[in-house]
């Protein structure tokens, strides 16, 4: 239910590395209940990203935050 954003003063993610990189996004697609496939953990950024453009899906995303937890 809130956004996230430098307006409402969210934190920056600190992430250097690729496998940084890949995990955040990893973790923000299962957040946003896009379900990648668990093998894509450990893959490369543009790996992930091209699964994620091909399978998006806003009907996933949970539409309540107590549903997130």
């Amino acid at each position: 239910g809130e956004k996230l954003s430098k307006q409402t003063r969210a934190q920056a993610l600190a992430i250097a590395t690729e496998n940084e990189r890949v995990s955040a996004l990893w973790q923000a697609l299962v957040f946003l209940g896009q379900q990648p496939p668990h093998e894509l953990s450990a893959n490369n950024q543009s790996r992930l990203w091209a699964w994620a453009t091909r399978h998006w899906d806003i009907g996933k995303i949970p539409k309540l935050r107590h549903l997130l937890v």
